[in-house]
């Protein structure tokens, strides 16, 4: 999940200032596409207080860390992402210098735990009660399942599957309810 943070807000700060903000932070996010994320749940807005008060309100920064690595999401992307925040920031602030930065995280490659994300060390092949397979699921079944299908572009889901589906003898409802049961969030 993205977290955006606003730092050296004024420190005369109104709480209906701060939701003013958090509903234009929300906005500006969802008017990149691209993303895919909708609604204030599927992103984390922190407006840390600053222990030194001269200046606060002259400079406005915006920090988004945690958003996931994905194809979709280029320099183009994350530029629009920026200038959309900024932006939204600034409308409030008029007077501010505004700077936003956006960096991504690779959930693959660096470190993620999350409450609502099981992974395959979290569950066994005897939680997926299906009969009908052909053989029975293996961890490194779903670890398989977990690398190739959790993050796949829909148009290439059916392929894959079907990859998968050869190459490890299971079957398409398996392969579903494992998906399910890992209850991976897209962030």
């Amino acid at each position: 999940m993205p977290v955006i943070k606003v730092w050296c807000l004024p420190a005369d700060q109104t709480q209906k200032g701060l939701e003013q903000l958090h509903q234009n932070i929300v906005a500006a996010v969802e008017a990149v596409p691209e993303l895919g994320l909708q609604g204030e749940k599927e992103m984390t807005c922190l407006f840390p207080p600053d222990l030194m008060h001269y200046g606060l309100g002259s400079e406005i920064i915006v920090e988004v860390s945690g958003l996931f690595a994905k194809p979709e999401r280029t320099v183009a992307v994350k530029q629009r992402l920026a200038r959309s925040l900024g932006e939204a920031v600034k409308n409030l602030y008029p007077n501010a210098k505004v700077e936003c930065f956006v960096s991504t995280f690779n959930q693959h490659k660096d470190g993620l735990w999350s409450s609502d994300q099981l992974n395959s060390a979290d569950i066994s092949s005897s939680e997926i009660t299906l009969t009908e397979g052909k053989k029975k699921l293996t961890p490194e079944d779903i670890e398989v399942i977990r690398k190739r299908l959790i993050d796949i572009n829909p148009n290439e889901y059916e392929r894959v599957r079907n990859e998968i589906t050869q190459e490890r003898g299971l079957t398409a409802n398996q392969i579903g309810a494992v998906l399910v049961h890992l209850r991976y969030k897209r962030y």
